[in-house]
C-alpha cells in the first residue's frame, strides 16, 4: 500500500504524519470496526484460562481484524500468577490462539496496547517480586503476527504503568499520565513508531492519576478518573474528573487540555475497559473502589464490578449513554470493538472472580453509524418493500384504528406492539419507523375510549386492550398477510403505555420480550392528597378520554396501589428480556425510580434485565431522541 505523508518539524525533530484524506479516515475507522456483520462476533470462545489485568488491543492484521489479550495475572491473583503469555482470537476461530510470550524475565500487570499497521505494540506494565516490590517497566514490546515475532522498540524515558494509551494516526502514541515506581506522573509521552523515538507533549493539569481509562478519536485525547494519593481516608481514592485533550496536528507533541463542563453518567471509576468508535470513546464496566492487583480495595473492602456504559462523543462534547454490560466486570487494560459489538476479555466479575470469558454485547447506534436505523433500505429485485398498512385491531368488539409500519421484505418478521401513553400526545413514530428499518414490524393503535376510538376509558381496559392487540396479530389470517412472525412478538410502551406493557407482557407467553419507556407509574403518591388532586385536575382536563373522571382515576390507582407499581409489576416478568429507559429530568419518574425497580427486579432474581436513566431526558425524551432510539434498537439486536 502506498501511503502519502507531511512533514512538520518541531523543535529539530522530524515527524512523519499520515494525511488525512477521506480515504484514510475512513481506513482508519475500518481498522476499528472491522470487516464482518456485528452478528458474527456472536460466537467468540472463552481465553485458554481465566487472566485479568491484562492488556487488550483490537486491529486489522492484513485482511483480518484480531484481538490480542497480554499478559496479566491468573485467579490466585498473587504475584507468582502474574503472566507473560498472549493469546489472539479473530472471527472464524474455533478457539484462541496461543502466541509466544511476552518478552521479559518475569510477566507484568497494567500495560497497555495498541495495534498498528498491523503490529501489537505493548507499553510499560509494572512487576511485583515475592517480597511484594513493585517496579514500573520501560519496555516496549512489539509484536509482527505475520512473523510470530516479538522485537524491542525504545524504552519508556519515564517508565508507567496504568496509563492511558491512544494511538493517534497510524503514526505516533500517546501514553497519559499513570505510575512511576513510587508516585503517579502528569507526564504525556508519544512514542514515534515509525522513527522509534520518544518525545515529551503538554502535561495533563490535574492531578497525576493511575487505573484512569480513556482514549482518542480524531484529534482528541479523552480520560476520565483515575486514583491518586489524597489526604484523609485510605491510601489512594479515586479522582472524579473527565480531561479533554486536542493534539495541533501541525505540533503533534502541542495538547490543548480542557475540563470537561458536564460529569460523565454514573459514578467514577477505576480500572474501566475503554475503545474507540467513530468519534466516541467508549467506557464500560470498572468499579467506584480503587484496589491492587487482588481486587481488594486500599479501603480493606472487596470492590465490587460495575456493568455500565457510556461514550463521548468528540463532535458535540457530549456525554451518551449505552445498554449496560451483560455483566458487571471490572480490571481492564482495554476494550474491543467489532462492528457496533463490543467485547470485554478477562477482568473480574463479582466476588473478585478472575474470569476467561470473553463478554460482548451489541452497543446499539454506536457512534451513529448504526446505519440501518437512519438510512433507508435499498429495496431487492421482486421484494416486497417496506410499507404502511392502516389496519382494524378489534377491542373487546370495538374496533380502533391502527398504522401497521410493515417491514421490507418476504418475512415473517418480528413485530412491535407499541402502547401509548394517555391521552398519547407523544406517540414515537420516530421510534416505530426507525426499527422498521432494520427488520421490526411495528404496530401503533388507540386504546377504547381513546382519540375517537369507541367504548370507556380505563386503565384497566387499555391493558385489556393491549392483550387483544396481541391476539389481532397472532391470528393465522392476519400473520400471514402482515408477514408477522407470532413466536418473535415485542411489547414497548411509553409512560403509561410503559406500566401496560409490564402488566400484559408479563402474563401473556406470546410476548418474548419487554420494553419501558419512561413509565408513568400513577400509584406513586397516590395516597397522598395534594398528589391525588394534581392528577384529578390533569385528567379532567383532558378532552380525548371517553367517559373518564379525574375521580374516577384516582380510584382506580388507588385500587391497584400494589399490582400496578412498576417494582412490583417487574417481579412478574420471570426469565423474559426486559428493558427500561427512564429520563432523568422526568418530574414523575426519575433516576431514583428507575434505581428502586431495579433493585426489586434484582431481588426478584430477573436476569435479563437492563435498567437505564438518560441524562438530559425528559419525559418524552425530547433531547435524546436519537440515543434512545439506538438503545431500543441494539436492545432489540441481543435478540
Amino acid at each position: 500500500m502506498n501511503e502519502r505523508y507531511r512533514e512538520s518539524r518541531l523543535r529539530g525533530k522530524r515527524w512523519h504524519i499520515p494525511a488525512m484524506t477521506a480515504a484514510t479516515r475512513l481506513g482508519a475507522v475500518l481498522a476499528v470496526v472491522g470487516t464482518i456483520a456485528p452478528g458474527a462476533a456472536a460466537q467468540v470462545p472463552d481465553l485458554p484460562s481465566p487472566v485479568t489485568n491484562n492488556a487488550v488491543a483490537a486491529g486489522r492484521v492484513g485482511r483480518d481484524w484480531w484481538v490480542f489479550s497480554l499478559l496479566g495475572v491468573d485467579s490466585t491473583k498473587r504475584w507468582s500468577g502474574i503472566t507473560r503469555r498472549a493469546a489472539a482470537w479473530r472471527p472464524g476461530l474455533a478457539q484462541w490462539e496461543i502466541l509466544p510470550s511476552v518478552p521479559g524475565p518475569v510477566g507484568r500487570l497494567a500495560a497497555t496496547a495498541q495495534v498498528v499497521r498491523g503490529r501489537v505494540f505493548l507499553f510499560g506494565g509494572y512487576s511485583v517480586d515475592s517480597a511484594a516490590k513493585e517496579r514500573s517497566v520501560p519496555a516496549v514490546d512489539i509484536y509482527d503476527p505475520r512473523r510470530r515475532r516479538w522485537s524491542a522498540g525504545a524504552p519508556i524515558p519515564v517508565p508507567v504503568d496504568d496509563a492511558v494509551s491512544y494511538a493517534w494516526r497510524d503514526s505516533l502514541v500517546y501514553l497519559v499520565s499513570g505510575w512511576h515506581d513510587t508516585d503517579n506522573v502528569q507526564a504525556v509521552q508519544v512514542y514515534d513508531l515509525v522513527r522509534n523515538r520518544w518525545s515529551t507533549a503538554t502535561p495533563i493539569p490535574g492531578p497525576g492519576v493511575f487505573g484512569h481509562t480513556g482514549g482518542g478519536a480524531g484529534n482528541t485525547i479523552v480520560f476520565i478518573d483515575g486514583a491518586a494519593r489524597r489526604p484523609g481516608g485510605p491510601k489512594y481514592s479515586l479522582v472524579p474528573q473527565t480531561w479533554i485533550g486536542t493534539i495541533d496536528p501541525a505540533r503533534p507533541t502541542a495538547i490543548t487540555w480542557q475540563a470537561s463542563a458536564a460529569p460523565h453518567p454514573g459514578p467514577a471509576r477505576y480500572r474501566a475497559a475503554a475503545a474507540s468508535c467513530g468519534p466516541l470513546v467508549l467506557f464500560a464496566g470498572g468499579t467506584a473502589n480503587p484496589y491492587n492487583y487482588d481486587g481488594i480495595g486500599y479501603d480493606g473492602r472487596p470492590s465490587d464490578p460495575l456493568s455500565g456504559v457510556f461514550g463521548y462523543d468528540t463532535r458535540s462534547g457530549r456525554w451518551r449513554t449505552f445498554l449496560p454490560a451483560p455483566a458487571a466486570t471490572m480490571d481492564h487494560r482495554g476494550l474491543a470493538l467489532l462492528g457496533d459489538t463490543a467485547m470485554i476479555t478477562g477482568g473480574m466479575r463479582a466476588g473478585r472472580r478472575v474470569s476467561a470469558a470473553a463478554e460482548r454485547w451489541t452497543l446499539g447506534a454506536c457512534a451513529g453509524e448504526h446505519l440501518r436505523l437512519f438510512d433507508d433500505p435499498a429495496p431487492r429485485p421482486g421484494e416486497k418493500p417496506a410499507e404502511m398498512i392502516e389496519v382494524l385491531v378489534p377491542l373487546h368488539g370495538v374496533p380502533s384504528t391502527g398504522t401497521f409500519y410493515a417491514a421490507a421484505g418476504p418475512g415473517p418478521h418480528p413485530t412491535v406492539i407499541f402502547l401509548h401513553s394517555v391521552p398519547g400526545f407523544e406517540k414515537n413514530l420516530d421510534l416505530l419507523q426507525a426499527l422498521r428499518r432494520i427488520g421490526y414490524n411495528t404496530l401503533y393503535f388507540d386504546y377504547r375510549g381513546n382519540w375517537g376510538t369507541g367504548g370507556t376509558f380505563t386503565f384497566s381496559g387499555a391493558i385489556e386492550d393491549a392483550t387483544s392487540a396481541v391476539d389481532y396479530l397472532a391470528d393465522p389470517t392476519v400473520a400471514r398477510r402482515l408477514r408477522v412472525d407470532p413466536g418473535r412478538l415485542v411489547m414497548i410502551g411509553h409512560s403509561f403505555g410503559a406500566v401496560a406493557a409490564v402488566a400484559a407482557g408479563a402474563r401473556d407467553p406470546r410476548i418474548q420480550c419487554v420494553a419501558s419507556l419512561a413509565p408513568e407509574d400513577l400509584t406513586i403518591g397516590i395516597d397522598d392528597s395534594a398528589a391525588a388532586g394534581r392528577l384529578v385536575r390533569y385528567m379532567d382536563g383532558v378532552k380525548v378520554l371517553a367517559g373518564s373522571t379525574g375521580a374516577l382515576t384516582v380510584a382506580e390507582m388507588r385500587a391497584h396501589r400494589t399490582d400496578w407499581a412498576m417494582p412490583s409489576l417487574v417481579q412478574g416478568l420471570g426469565a423474559k428480556r426486559y428493558l427500561l429507559i427512564g429520563g432523568a429530568l422526568d418530574t414523575g419518574f426519575d433516576g431514583s425510580e428507575v434505581e428502586r425497580t431495579r433493585q426489586a427486579a434484582e431481588a426478584a432474581g430477573l436476569g435479563r434485565a437492563a435498567f437505564l436513566s438518560l441524562d438530559g431526558a425528559d419525559h418524552s425524551f425530547s433531547a435524546r431522541r436519537i440515543e434512545l432510539i439506538g438503545l431500543v434498537a441494539g436492545w432489540l439486536d441481543r435478540g
